[in-house]
């Protein structure tokens, strides 16, 4: 991920959280880094795929926001888990890349 990416979707995730404040950019850019490894991982490792692609920007606000909003390691009451989406975005983002791949890397529209 480019600096400029870095930036834009820094950007977005605090907007997306309402942050206005800086205070945090340090929390959340680790939080973005960790977001971008688990969609890389998930989907596929060409750079070029990732590039304008909205499925990925918004799995990496998901997933930040996500662990943004539930940091705490213990509780005192009874959590249920909820889905955030994200795996939803994966499942997308990995038939395109089949099709992407198959393509030479070159996105054709598949719906």
């Amino acid at each position: 991920m480019t600096d400029e990416v870095y930036s834009d979707i820094l950007k977005l995730v605090k907007q997306n959280l309402r942050i206005v404040f800086n205070d945090e950019d340090d929390i959340l850019k680790t939080m973005i880094q960790s977001a971008d490894r688990t969609v890389r991982h998930a989907v596929g490792t060409q750079e070029s795929f990732f590039v304008d692609n909205p499925s990925y920007v918004l799995a990496i606000l998901k997933l930040t926001a996500n662990d943004y909003l539930n940091r705490s390691a213990t509780t005192d009451v009874n959590l249920y888990k909820t889905p955030t989406g994200y795996n939803d975005l994966i499942l997308e983002m990995k038939a395109d890349y089949m099709v992407w791949e198959q393509n030479n890397g070159t996105i054709t529209e598949v719906r």
